[in-house]
């Protein structure tokens, strides 16, 4: 095996290596880390099937949308008329070096229930009147209610109340407008 190849063969696996750790990093930037031409990075993607830098982003995009469906799992929904769920929260919900969880996956769970116990294919959330009352440590069991409070033919207002323990800790008035076929 000649030098060329071997080098080849080494820049192929530096590059996937970096895209698995850095999937949004453009040719460009490879090219620089790789110190090849943008051409031979573009001709290497290829060869090894790896996409363009936009259907990585999508594809990374993709899965964790998936992962934020069902943060908490759910206990009971009666569709249309009310549901609770239950989070765990752990050490990779916090800020860094904090045990303060972030507040999107209060507002996850919040909101993942209110679209279940709406029972739609598609909800769209108009309006979200969210009030955090008290912060969420890691490691706490947090228990969400859903109530269902009015039904309109194009909205619907749902309450979410978040509770640590008996403190309510979240707490939450949407009004959700369904698209698509109902699931009730």
């Amino acid at each position: 095996m000649n030098l060329f190849s071997q080098s080849r063969k080494d820049r192929h696996q530096r590059l996937k290596e970096k895209i698995a750790v850095s999937p949004f990093m453009t040719d460009s930037e490879l090219a620089t880390y790789l110190g090849v031409s943008v051409a031979t990075v573009r001709l290497d993607r290829m060869t090894l099937g790896i996409p363009e830098v936009r259907e990585r982003v999508l594809t990374v995009a993709e899965k964790h949308v998936g992962d934020a469906d069902g943060i908490a799992e759910i206990l009971d929904v009666e569709p249309g008329v009310r549901g609770v769920s239950v989070l765990v929260t752990n050490d990779e919900m916090c800020f860094h070096g904090t045990d303060i969880v972030k507040s999107q996956y209060i507002y996850s769970m919040a909101e993942d229930l209110a679209v279940k116990v709406l029972g739609a294919k598609a909800t769209i959330v108009n309006v979200a009147n969210i009030k955090y009352k008290t912060e969420v440590k890691s490691n706490v069991k947090l228990v969400a209610r859903c109530l269902i409070k009015s039904a309109r033919i194009m909205n619907t207002l749902v309450w979410v109340t978040i509770y640590n323990n008996s403190n309510e800790v979240f707490r939450c008035k949407f009004i959700l407008e369904e698209k698509g076929t109902s699931l009730r």
